[in-house]
Formats: structure tokens, C-alpha cells, sequence
């Protein structure tokens, strides 16, 4: 495994990493988790597409569906789970099929939605209880999109123009309308990316045919130069990830599986971290070969800061002949510190979602795949600074399981809640697991 910042290069310790992966299989403890029904999912399809929770501790989840007995057939679905437990299916998305919906919850009880209606981008404000206003456009026509919105209602989207290389984004300030949509650059793009932080630092990031390119945007301030990130071409199925820290760090991730015929899988996932000088500086986290049957899924890298600031990026990584999940401690310099794997001994283990909490607490997601192809959620927790939890198993015997699982944490409580997809009589659906320990 090999990391690098710039032309900087080292090779983690072998006793180092054998220390960090022991420490994260170390403690015999497993966290109990409780199983909760989510009524009304018929017909969900993995990914879920949003779990967020508000400042009240009711969470909202977004996932899309098909049925083919209903009108319309394809619909995206809307479920809500009350602070003191409990989930509800408030309906869909009205007029909306399958927009790639994305929700954002801000203020106490306020969302953000953002979504393709037809061939237009379009947005809504509503409340975390699933209930959303009239839409009205961002633009007329988009491909992929990425938004983002901070917990003041401050909110950003990059799109791609359906009718050239261009990426584009809009802008709004809490309680105002979106912006009418700038070009933000004008290479070959795809995979757009957006994050924003509390105070509003920004930064969006795109893949071109020369690499990955990004602009940052200070609170206050104007968007700045477009900035090589990378030379690396989009490879595969590249999944790309944003965050920004509290005090402005800002972090891009990614993970592509290049999947070919009759050859091994190329299995990469990188971090880059941008530096005070304005450059940025790039780790490799992963690089190298496997057999096809050993993903369940299709892996991603995803950065996140823990509550003391950490920066922590989950990702796919290969063991023996397959693959487990592993969390690597970042440095401002894109400096690998260290690495856990909280999927323990599994060689069969694909990342579906990360999530931190208060207190130093970070849950983890993914599938598992057997020899038959049938899949189990499975999630690890670590309960503070240090190890994490031996893995649990969310999905009971006997009951075929999805990939695309997600997990964020209650403000008041302080579980860790993940929504996981199964198959229910032949079709996809929704279930839920919460874990028994609390912010202290």
C-alpha cells in the first residue's frame, strides 16, 4: 500500500498496519442492534437515496422505486422515522419518477430538495416530516448532479449540460432562491461533486479526460481558478465524494472498480486533501487486482471528520482474494497515519456508507457476498476515539439482502441508525436497525 502527497512517497510499516488492523478486531464487544420495520416500501430499489436527520432527531430517508401493478411505476419514495422511533411512508416525490432525489435537512426541522422532473433540475423546501412545496427550476435540462447545503440552509448544485462538455452551478443563500446557473468549467466533464461547510466554504470537483479538476469558493469570497487535483483519468465506475471541514479543509475521495472481460479488476481508491497554499495533495489508498466475484458492490471512497476533527476516509480494499472495508487517518498533508479495518476478518466486504457522531462515535456500512451471491448488510461502530466494535450482521437468516445500505446518527439520542434495502416475496424493500448505545 503506497501513499503519496505531491511527490512525496512513503510505505506504511508492515508491523505498523498489522498493529492498526488488530486494534480494530481487538475487542470481543459487539453492540446490540434492534430491528425496525418501515411499513409501505414495496418495490425499493438499492441505493437508499438519502438518510439524514433534523435537530429534533427525525430522520428522513429518500429511495427509489418500482412497482408494476401501480401508476406510475417508477417513483421515489419518501419515509420518516419519529424522535422517539417509529417509521412512516408520508408518500413520494410528487411528479417525480426517477430524478436521483436528493434531500438535505437544515434549521430545526426544514429540507432541501433537489431533483431531475423530466429532463429539468428542480428544487423544493420543505419540512424533515416529508412534506415539500411547489417546485420550481434550476434549469431546463441536466445530467448528473451533486448538491449540498449546509445546517443554516446555505446551498450549492453542480450539474452537467446535457448538450456539451459543460459543468455548471447555482447557488443559494438560506431562505432565497437558486441562483441562475453559472459555467464553472468547460473540459470534458462528468461526475460533478459539490460540499459546503457550516460558515459556507465551498468547493465542487469534476472528472475531465486529463484527470480531476476542482474550484473553491471562500465565504464571502469568489469562485477561484480551476485547480489540478489529479492526472488520473476517470477509470471505470469512479464514485467521487466532498467534504469540508468546519475550519475550511477541504477533501475530495474517490474509488473506481475498471471492470473488463476476462481480466482482473482494477481496484483504485485515492484522497486529496487541499493545502493553505492552494494546491492540493493526493494519498493513494488503494491500488490493485482482483477477481470480478469478489465485489458485492460497486465500492466508493467516501472523507469524512469525525468530532475531533479527524479526517477519515472509508473505502474498498483488497484482502486475500477479496475485499474488506477499511478506514484510513488522513493529515492535513494527505499523510495516511493509519489503518483500521472495522469489517474485521472479512474477505468478502464492499463499503456502502460511513457516518460520524458526537463524541468521537463513527458507524460504518456494507455488504457481504457468499459463494451463492447472496448478500448481507452488516455494520461496525466505534464507540469513541480508538477501536471499533466487533461487526454485527443486520440481516436476519434466511432473508436475501441488497447492497446500497446507509447509516447516519441521532442528534438526540445519539444511535446510530442505518436503513438497508432487502428482498421481500420478489421484490426490493426497506428495513432499518438501530444500535443500543448513546452519546454519554
Amino acid at each position: 500500500m503506497r501513499c503519496s502527497g505531491g511527490m512525496f512517497t512513503r510505505r506504511i510499516p508492515v508491523a505498523a498496519l498489522a498493529v492498526a488492523l488488530l486494534a480494530a478486531v481487538g475487542s470481543p464487544a459487539q453492540a446490540a442492534w434492534r430491528a425496525e420495520e418501515i411499513p409501505g416500501t414495496t418495490g425499493a430499489l438499492p441505493p437508499v437515496r438519502t438518510l439524514a436527520f433534523d435537530r429534533e432527531g427525525r430522520a428522513l430517508a429518500l429511495f427509489e422505486g418500482f412497482v408494476q401493478q401501480r401508476r406510475p411505476q417508477r417513483f421515489t419514495g419518501i419515509v420518516t422515522r419519529s424522535p422517539s422511533g417509529g417509521w412512516a411512508r408520508p408518500g413520494d416525490v410528487a411528479g417525480v419518477g426517477w430524478g436521483s432525489a436528493q434531500a438535505h435537512t437544515y434549521g430545526r426541522t426544514r429540507a432541501l430538495l433537489v431533483t431531475r422532473k423530466g429532463t429539468r433540475l428542480v428544487w423544493a423546501t420543505g419540512r424533515s416530516d416529508g412534506t415539500f412545496g411547489t417546485f420550481r427550476q434550476i434549469a431546463a435540462g441536466a445530467g448528473a448532479f451533486s448538491s449540498a447545503a449546509n445546517p443554516s440552509g446555505d446551498a450549492l448544485v453542480a450539474f452537467t449540460s446535457p448538450r456539451g462538455p459543460v459543468v455548471r452551478v447555482s447557488e443559494r443563500h438560506a431562505g432565497g432562491s437558486f441562483t441562475t446557473p453559472r459555467k464553472l468549467a468547460g473540459a470534458a466533464v462528468r461526475l460533478p461533486t459539490v460540499a459546503i461547510n457550516p460558515r459556507g466554504d465551498r468547493v465542487a470537483a469534476w472528472f475531465t479526460a486529463s484527470g480531476l479538476r476542482a474550484r473553491v469558493r471562500r465565504a464571502g469570497k469568489p469562485w477561484g481558478p480551476v485547480k489540478k487535483v489529479s492526472g488520473d483519468p476517470d477509470a471505470g465506475e469512479t464514485v467521487l465524494r466532498a467534504v469540508v471541514s468546519a475550519n475550511g479543509r477541504f477533501v475530495l475521495a474517490w474509488q473506481s472498480a475498471d471492470v473488463r472481460e476476462d481480466r482482473p479488476v482494477r481496484l483504485n481508491a485515492r484522497v486529496a486533501v487541499r493545502a493553505r497554499s492552494g494546491g492540493w495533495k493526493t494519498a493513494t489508498l488503494e491500488h490493485s487486482s482482483l477477481a470480478s466475484e469478489a465485489l458485492a458492490a460497486d465500492p466508493a471512497a467516501i472523507p469524512i471528520f469525525d468530532s475531533g476533527g479527524r479526517l477519515l476516509v472509508a473505502y474498498t480494499a483488497k484482502r486475500g482474494a477479496g475485499t474488506a472495508v477499511e478506514l484510513a487517518d488522513v493529515t492535513e498533508s494527505a499523510r495516511v497515519r493509519s489503518i483500521t479495518s472495522p469489517s474485521g476478518g472479512s474477505a468478502n466486504a464492499t463499503l456502502d456508507d460511513v457516518a460520524a457522531g458526537e463524541a468521537g462515535h463513527v458507524a460504518v456500512t456494507w455488504a457481504e457476498h457468499d459463494a451463492s451471491g447472496s448478500v448481507r448488510t452488516f455494520a461496525a461502530l466505534r464507540p469513541g476515539p480508538g477501536a471499533f466494535e466487533a461487526p454485527s450482521d443486520l440481516t436476519p437468516s434466511g432473508q436475501p439482502g441488497l447492497t446500497g445500505s446507509r447509516v447516519a446518527f441521532s442528534p438526540l439520542t445519539g444511535d446510530a441508525v442505518v436503513v438497508r434495502s432487502y428482498v421481500a416475496a420478489g421484490t426490493g424493500a426497506l428495513a432499518a436497525a438501530v444500535s443500543s448505545w448513546a452519546v454519554r
